[in-house]
């Protein structure tokens, strides 16, 4: 329902007052009048955030006048009456006293006496423009599919309550100025969205909307526990943010936001889709310290991330190490782009050994990172960034480039009838990246490598995704004769599905059952049957991990085709695994291997 439009009439003559309410009257609003300056700003202090949307003020009259009644509407930037358009009334119709009201902020000049139809035209222009500015300010300052508050109101807000608690006493800080805020991020919107359509996932953030919109903050305090203020913002996608009056205990805050997070976290009905809406949040309790709102988002985005980081579905409170984190992880990303760019990425090859040939049957090709500062940086340390910013892509093209390159030069070494093949890890991102087959093509082609000199290995998650899409790309990498490998085996959850839908070469299975397997015969049994399946399906197995001679031992009682791992060779660049290739590449393993007397030496020769 549409507000009534409020007009304030300021007047010291009853009679003008009175005449002025009846000329008006036909516009449907309401007027409020005073006879004095102290009595229009005590109307004012009544109407509180409703305000006025125009004021009529006379400019003579006893003690303040209507230019000083405009500047005191004006003292209060924030008050809704310093934005409320101004007419001034007045028997004066010289040029001077027109100059001043304008200089005073009047939008318009009545020269006593009016006629009331020149008076109702004049206000009613001044209405009907104010609602104009009115309705574009809201559609300025609101999200349109949610109706929440937008980034833009958002900002204003928390700039004008930042200012506010720089100015307040430390003591009257928590009692009058402080807040906190909630930053909202729902985890699974993206696989919503892209699986089910944008929209149901528009249904979904309107639920969302509307269940922030009905959260109590303090449910469950003690009676009489005044409700803080909330006012509910959509950032845009899927980010929401929660601004919370008054709430500036960290525990509480906390676990508001958890209670939040478990309401989020209900399953909702859309389109006869059960769907569920965990959010990760991020909460941090403002401080004067903060010198923009900028500051106040990075760092509640940035407890957001942590609370992602540290499963999904809850809340995390901020803390400044956390900033450091963020910091550093950023400084990580500059650099590992820089990196990529000016080719500071070299890859090592780890050998897979046949368990039927005592040969080196193919070399897995693992990305390392030499930095200048950080040294030689290991995978774990930056794979999981660049799968989060996007870099993997720019990673895996040069890891490509690295691998073919490498292949290349073993063709002049060993000659293309002897190179042993490379397997390079794709990922999800990769493999459903535009033009990757194109992009394998174009590599082999510039380098002249053979495509069954290059080997791709995938783990199970990348390609479940989408399997329409995986099951394209992995045909038409298996039709132009490049080896696939099924990485980390039984980690999954569709692994028999897997293998019946795409046509993997090889499955290499998890060094998980393959430590376990000596004490718990569930992992050997699960090794056994997997070589058997692999067998009947025309697959070759990989035990990865390997690093006892007892679990090499069992792997060969168990008919497992090949294996690696740190008991074989850790990972070696490229001119030592050239060297252990030229060496050893077709007796891999000592002659009748003696555990009692060959081990130890055979373990030293291969590190």
């Amino acid at each position: 329902m549409t507000r009534r439009q409020r007009v304030l009439i300021v007047d010291d003559d009853l009679t003008i007052r009175r005449w002025i309410c009846a000329v008006l009257k036909p516009l449907d609003i309401d007027t409020i009048t005073a006879a004095s300056g102290e009595e229009a700003l005590a109307a004012v202090v009544d109407a509180g955030e409703t305000g006025f949307d125009l004021a009529l003020l006379d400019v003579f009259m006893p003690g303040m006048s209507g230019y000083d009644l405009a500047q005191a509407f004006r003292k209060n930037a924030d008050a809704p009456i310093a934005s409320t358009p101004l007419i001034f009334l007045t028997a004066a119709d010289d040029t001077h006293a027109k100059l001043t009201a304008f200089s005073h902020g009047a939008i318009d000049y009545i020269i006593k006496p009016f006629e009331p139809q020149e008076l109702t035209a004049r206000v009613k222009s001044a209405l009907r423009t104010q609602a104009l500015v009115e309705q574009l300010e809201i559609q300025a300052n609101t999200d349109r599919l949610t109706g929440l508050l937008n980034r833009h109101a958002l900002t204003t807000i928390l700039q004008k309550r930042l200012d506010r608690l720089k100015s307040e006493p430390p003591n009257e800080i928590e009692r009058r100025a402080g807040f906190c805020i909630f930053f909202i991020d729902l985890d699974r919107f993206k696989v919503i969205n892209d699986s089910l359509g944008h929209e149901v996932g528009d249904h979904l953030l309107i639920a969302v909307a509307d269940r922030m919109s009905r959260f109590n903050p303090v449910e469950g305090a003690a009676p009489n526990t005044p409700r803080p203020e909330v006012l509910v913002t959509r950032l845009g996608g899927d980010e929401f943010v929660l601004f919370i009056d008054r709430l500036v205990d960290p525990q509480q805050a906390l676990a508001a936001a958890s209670r939040l997070a478990n309401t989020l976290d209900q399953p909702v009905q859309i389109q006869n889709q059960t769907l569920g809406a965990a959010a990760s949040i991020g909460v941090r309790i403002a401080d004067s310290a903060h010198h923009s709102v900028a500051e106040l988002l990075r760092d509640a985005d940035t407890a957001m991330y942590e609370a992602k980081a540290a499963g999904k579905g809850r809340a995390v409170l901020f803390d400044h190490s956390m900033h450091k984190r963020a910091v550093t992880r950023l400084t990580l990303e500059q650099d590992l782009t820089h990196a990529i760019a000016n080719g500071n990425l070299l890859l090592h090859y780890q050998p897979i050994v046949s368990l039927r040939t005592n040969k080196i049957i193919r070399f897995e090709a693992l990305v390392r990172w030499q930095d200048p500062k950080r040294g030689l940086v290991a995978p774990d340390s930056f794979i999981p960034l660049a799968e989060d910013t996007g870099l993997i892509r720019p990673l895996s093209n040069e890891v490509l480039r690295l691998a073919c390159d490498q292949l290349k030069h073993w063709y002049s070494t060993f000659g293309s009838d002897h190179t042993p093949p490379v397997n390079i890890n794709i990922s999800p991102r990769q493999l459903f990246g535009p033009e990757m087959v194109e992009k394998i093509q174009r590599q082999l082609t510039d380098t002249q490598v053979q495509p069954q000199h290059l080997g791709i290995e995938l783990t199970e998650s990348s390609i479940t995704h989408d399997f329409d899409a995986a099951s394209k790309t992995l045909g038409q990498l298996h039709d132009l004769g490049i080896h696939l490998s099924l990485d980390d085996f039984g980690t999954g959850y569709s692994s028999m599905t897997t293998l019946r839908n795409f046509p993997f070469n090889t499955i290499k299975i998890d060094r998980s059952f393959v430590s376990a397997m000596i004490d718990d015969r569930a992992c050997a049994a699960i090794i056994a049957a997997t070589t058997t399946l692999a067998f009947n399906l025309g697959m070759n197995v990989v035990a990865e991990g390997l690093e006892s001679i007892d679990e090499l031992q069992q792997l060969q009682a168990l008919d497992c085709d090949a294996a690696q791992g740190y008991l074989i060779s850790p990972p070696l660049d490229a001119v030592a695994a050239t060297r252990l290739y030229q060496e050893r590449g077709d007796q891999f393993f000592p002659p009748h291997l003696n555990t009692d007397t060959t081990s130890d030496a055979w373990i030293r020769d291969a590190g």
